[in-house]
């Protein structure tokens, strides 16, 4: 009978409070306090391995994770209203 009742905790009763939560805004993420341009330049990157910057190599070194951070910046060829929209077609049929 613990058995049953612990179960029913772990597969009904706590979804059904992360989904309350969810839906009062418990899990809600906070954006970012500056987001957009600063000294005319992206952000700079994060400390975390998930963060990456066409621009980090601008950043001081050891400031910020410039080295690790460095990513190519998207190249196109055609003309920028058209690589554009090439990038929004892209970009619309990803999941």
């Amino acid at each position: 009978m613990r058995t049953l009742a612990f179960l029913a905790v772990i597969f009904l009763i706590l979804p059904l409070l992360v989904f309350a939560g969810g839906q009062f805004g418990l899990l809600k993420g906070r954006p970012p306090a500056e987001p957009g341009l600063r000294e005319g330049k992206l952000k700079p990157p994060s400390r975390t391995s998930n963060s990456v910057s066409s621009q980090a190599e601008q950043w001081p070194e050891g400031e910020f994770a410039s080295e690790y951070a460095t990513i190519e910046p998207l190249r196109f060829t055609q003309d920028s209203a058209l690589a554009m929209n090439r990038l929004r077609d892209v970009l619309a049929g990803w999941p």
